[in-house]
């Protein structure tokens, strides 16, 4: 079974139960918002470690 055989039993199912789904502006602002400061913080936080080492200590270990 492959996904999108996966994802026509998912969409069949909601179907079925009649489900709504919606997106509401916050909702979508919110996401944006985590997954920024997620990706910005694991990117600056190792770049700032790294920035604080000496050049002769980080080489030595390869």
């Amino acid at each position: 079974m492959n996904y999108t055989n996966l994802f026509k039993i998912a969409v069949r199912a909601i179907a079925a139960n009649k489900m709504r789904s919606f997106l509401t502006a916050l909702g979508i602002i919110m996401s944006f918002a985590v997954c920024s400061f997620t990706g910005i913080f694991f990117g600056w936080y190792p770049a700032k470690k790294a920035a604080m080492l000496d050049p002769i200590e980080a080489i030595r270990y390869e």
